[in-house]
């Protein structure tokens, strides 16, 4: 099950059919990358290879309303075509490695608050990266099963946070996943209260802050 997220649990054709359903996009395919980095991140994370006009960010942001997470590609590759055999199926092996400094491009949103932060520094710390922002996928970054199993041990020891192995599959970036963490948190509040009780717990002002984003 989640343990063969490599195998298994990412169909390439369905990551395909949810891309290419998206505007502008002529033709995609997707591939498991067979390269390293020298890390334990780059060999099995998803790459995208795309012709037509879709943005990097259209294909993410209707891939995070369409499928969990661990379906976000790490790489988008944008190609005038995709290359192709003599018998007129896509040549796998002449797909160019995408670019490692593509994933870095995307605008940097920094954590809104103590829950996103120890997210963000706990996923920094168990991806081997200096910073990580909350629109970014954990998978998309490089994880996989395994790392995705660190994460959840990095948070319950380091931080204080359960979370459910399954709630980081599912969710589509950083932020949709902090958003279950405290949503879980309040379920369980909410648990022992009374009904006069849970009313007055969701009418309490938010702390306010000094403006800081």
């Amino acid at each position: 099950e989640l343990g063969e997220v490599e195998a298994a649990l990412v169909e390439l054709g369905e990551v395909e059919a949810a891309l290419a359903a998206v505007p502008g996009v002529r033709e995609v395919v997707v591939v498991r990358s067979d390269r390293s980095d020298g890390s334990d991140r780059s060999v099995g994370s998803l790459v995208a290879y795309v012709t037509g006009d879709a943005t990097a960010d259209d294909l993410r942001a209707a891939l995070r309303e369409r499928r969990p997470g661990y379906m976000l590609p790490a790489a988008f590759v944008f190609l005038d075509r995709l290359p192709l055999t003599p018998n007129g199926k896509v040549d796998r092996r002449a797909l160019p490695s995408p670019d490692p400094a593509a994933g870095s491009a995307r605008e940097y949103v920094a954590p809104a608050n103590a829950v996103e932060e120890s997210l963000a520094a706990a996923c920094a710390e168990v991806l081997e990266l200096e910073r990580v922002g909350m629109r970014d996928s954990f998978f998309a970054l490089g994880g996989h099963s395994l790392l995705a199993t660190r994460l959840v041990i990095r948070l319950r020891d380091r931080y204080g946070l359960d979370v459910p192995l399954q709630t980081v599959f599912d969710a589509a970036d950083l932020r949709d996943l902090a958003d279950r963490i405290i949503g879980q948190a309040l379920e369980e509040e909410a648990g022992g209260l009374s009904p006069e009780e849970l009313e007055a717990l969701l009418a309490e002002e938010p702390p306010q802050t000094d403006g800081a984003v």
